[in-house]
């Protein structure tokens, strides 16, 4: 009985914490498996059919890695209000080579962390 209160208590304390992350933690996270990724409060900007097409231009353009955000204003907030740093932060989470494009609250972004030869 002692050992399920401990694992409880244990899932209750790390539950907050992993709800707690934020948008750009969660658009790296989703990024290390898809090229683009939409912020459920900017899924008016880009809806699903609009994100499968980028997608798939992504696959066939043979551009390198490419990757994608849609997010809320308040994810530049999280990067002490620049769309810059807020698009800086999600590949520096990611740690990928690659362009990075960001539509964030009204503001285009995009940096490339590849050198051209």
């Amino acid at each position: 009985m002692h050992r399920l209160v401990v694992v409880l208590v244990a899932a209750l304390v790390a539950a907050p914490s992993a709800a707690a992350a934020g948008i750009l933690d969660r658009a790296a996270a989703k990024l290390r498996s898809d090229s683009v990724y939409v912020d459920p409060a900017a899924r008016s900007v880009m809806p699903p059919a609009a994100e499968r097409r980028i997608e798939r231009e992504i696959e066939t353009a043979g551009a390198g890695p490419v990757y994608v955000v849609v997010l809320p204003e308040r994810a530049a907030r999280e990067a002490g209000g620049d769309p810059v740093d807020a698009l800086r932060t999600i590949a520096e989470t990611l740690h990928r080579r690659g362009t990075y494009a960001g539509v964030i609250g009204n503001h285009f972004r995009a940096l490339s962390n590849v050198r051209c030869p």
